[in-house]
């Protein structure tokens, strides 16, 4: 799963302390969760909701939020050769027309 159903992801998880702050801000959370949405929107639909929650703490994310991107990129890599298969035979294009009101199959 893109994201454990058991962790909860808050605003109380981001770092309040300077040196928390800056031990954040040398890890790529934003160009991460970027890269995420990318896929989310062009091939990985599936991620949407958890790069949504995500998005939320682009701002100052905390060591649990980058903990959850990591997991999405996992995720990602363990499904990678995953592919919908529509139909169990491979066939030519089929086409139907109804254009003077007699259905027929062309082949």
């Amino acid at each position: 799963m893109p994201m454990d159903p058991n962790t909860q992801l808050l605003k109380d998880q981001s770092p309040t302390l300077a040196k928390e702050i800056a031990e954040m801000s040398v890890v790529p959370y934003r160009e991460s969760v970027g890269s995420l949405s990318w896929a989310a929107v062009g091939t990985q639909p599936d991620i949407a909701f958890v790069v949504g929650m995500l998005s939320q703490y682009l701002e100052n994310p905390g060591r649990a939020h980058w903990e959850a991107v990591k997991r999405v990129f996992r995720y990602l890599q363990g499904t990678k050769e995953w592919k919908l298969t529509y139909g169990g035979a491979t066939r030519g294009i089929v086409g139907f027309t109804d254009a003077d009101g007699v259905l027929q199959e062309h082949r």
